[in-house]
C-alpha cells in the first residue's frame, strides 16, 4: 500500500468513460494563492491600465494549465496599512474554464468571508487576450500542507487506536482539534454561500482550502472556482480522484450541492481520522461507489460520538439521503459547542475574520472605480475646454 504522503501528494489520472475531466496536476495547482515555494516564472505580466496605479506585482506564486498567479502589493495609498496590504492576481488563459471562473468570482464578490471572490474595482479585467482577477492573498498556504505536516509528525499522529483524536497541538499554536474543526466549519460556510448563489464547486479538496493568519488568529477560505458548475445547467463530471462523489462517477445527478457535501465529508474524515478514506486511490470509481461508512473500521469507533455520525451522513452513497449542507453545518456547530471551547474558538464561530483580527481590511482606494474616475477627469477637461472656447 502506498504511504499516506504519496496518497496526498499524488493526483492520479482518472477515467470516467470520457465524462470526468482530469484537473491539472497537483504540482501546478497547489498553493495557487499563497505558495511559499513558487515555481520559476520568467516574466511579470503587464498590468491592465485600470490597475497600474493600484497594485505592484511582487513575486510569482504559482502556475499551471489555468495560467499564473502573482502576489501584489496595494500602492494606491501612502499609508502603513496600504504598504502591508497584499492581493493575489490571477492571470488566466482565454479558455472556457477561465470564463466560468471569472463569472463565479464576480458573483461571489462580497458574498462570504470564506469563499474566493473578486476584490477591487474592477475585480476582473480582460487584457491582451487573458483574464485577470484580483483576490484576497492568503499567507499560510493550504489545508493540504497542514495535513501533510500532521501526517509526517509522530507527535501529531498520536491516535494509536481508531476512534482516538489526533494531537493537533503538536503542530504548535494555534492548532488543536477544536481549531481545525472551526476552520472546517468556515469552509462549510464558504461552500454554503456558493450554493446560495447556485454555484457548485465540484473540486473541493484540502489543496483548495487556503489559510490566512494574523497574530495567531486564523481563518479559512475556499478557492479555485475553475471547475465550478451552475446548478441546473448541464454540468460535466469534474473533480479530483479521491474526492469525487459516487453519483459523479456514475454520471448521474452531477452538479448538485450533494456532490460538494460528499467531498467535504472526505476532508472531514482526513482531519479527524488522520488519513484518507479507503477509496482515496480509486481510479475508476469502483471502490467509491461501493463504500459503506458503517463497515469502515477507522470511523466505526467514532459512531459512539456525534462527529462519527456526521462523517457517515456526509459520505452516504445516495445523494438524496446525504445530509444537506445546512444541516451538516448546524450539527458541526452543535458538536463544537458541546466541547470545552476556548474564547478564541467561540469568536471564530461567532465573528468574521476582521472582527477576530485574522485579517485586515483592504485599503478603500482599491475599491475606487478607476474607469469612472478617468471618465470624470475627461468630462471636467471637456467642460474646461468649452469654457475657454466660449469666453
Amino acid at each position: 500500500m502506498a504511504p499516506l504522503w504519496a496518497l496526498l501528494w499524488a493526483l492520479p489520472l482518472a477515467s470516467l468513460a470520457a465524462r470526468v475531466a482530469v484537473v491539472q496536476s497537483l504540482l501546478e495547482r497547489r498553493n495557487a494563492l499563497g505558495s511559499e515555494e513558487p515555481p520559476e516564472i520568467e516574466d511579470d505580466p503587464p498590468l491592465p491600465e485600470q490597475w497600474e496605479k493600484k497594485i505592484r506585482v511582487l513575486e510569482p506564486l504559482g502556475q499551471g494549465g489555468f495560467g499564473r498567479v502573482f502576489k501584489a502589493q496595494v500602492i494606491c495609498e501612502e499609508s502603513a496599512a496600504s504598504a502591508s496590504a497584499l492581493v493575489a492576481m490571477k492571470v488566466m488563459h482565454n479558455q472556457r474554464s477561465s470564463h466560468e471562473e471569472v463569472e463565479a468570482l464576480r458573483d461571489m464578490r462580497g458574498a462570504s468571508w470564506y469563499c474566493a471572490g473578486a476584490v477591487g474595482r474592477p475585480g476582473h479585467v480582460k487584457f491582451e487576450g487573458q483574464h485577470y482577477a484580483l483576490m484576497p492573498f492568503m499567507n499560510k498556504g493550504d489545508l493540504h500542507e497542514v495535513l501533510k505536516n500532521c501526517y509526517h509528525s509522530h507527535a501529531c499522529r498520536c491516535n494509536r487506536q481508531p476512534g482516538e483524536e489526533l494531537c493537533w497541538e503538536a503542530l504548535g499554536r494555534p492548532f488543536s482539534l477544536d481549531m481545525v474543526l472551526a476552520l472546517f466549519l468556515q469552509v462549510m460556510k464558504g461552500v454554503r454561500a456558493m450554493h446560495e448563489h447556485h454555484i457548485v464547486h465540484m473540486d473541493l479538496k484540502p489543496e483548495n482550502v487556503m489559510l490566512h493568519c494574523t497574530d495567531g488568529h486564523c481563518y479559512a477560505r475556499v478557492v479555485d472556482l475553475g471547475l465550478s458548475c451552475r446548478s441546473g445547467r448541464n454540468c460535466h463530471s469534474l473533480g479530483t480522484v479521491g474526492y469525487i462523489a459516487p453519483e459523479v462517477w456514475k454520471g448521474v445527478r452531477v452538479g448538485v450541492p450533494a456532490n460538494d457535501v460528499f467531498s467535504l465529508g472526505v476532508i472531514l474524515y482526513m482531519l479527524v481520522v488522520g488519513h484518507p478514506p479507503p477509496f482515496h486511490g480509486d481510479r475508476d470509481g469502483e471502490s467509491t461507489t461501493h463504500y459503506k461508512p458503517h463497515l469502515d473500521r477507522y470511523i466505526r469507533p467514532w459512531f459512539q460520538r456525534p462527529l462519527g455520525h456526521l462523517m457517515a451522513k456526509m459520505l452516504n452513497l445516495r445523494p438524496l439521503r446525504r445530509i444537506p449542507l445546512e444541516r451538516a453545518i448546524d450539527e458541526l456547530k452543535g458538536i463544537l459547542l458541546n466541547r470545552n471551547l476556548s474564547q478564541e474558538i467561540l469568536q471564530m464561530m461567532e465573528h468574521n475574520p476582521e472582527e477576530t483580527g485574522a485579517m485586515h481590511p483592504l485599503p478603500q482606494c482599491l475599491e475606487k472605480d478607476a474607469g469612472a474616475r478617468k471618465s470624470l477627469t475627461g468630462l471636467l477637461g471637456l467642460l474646461a475646454l468649452s469654457a475657454l472656447i466660449f469666453q
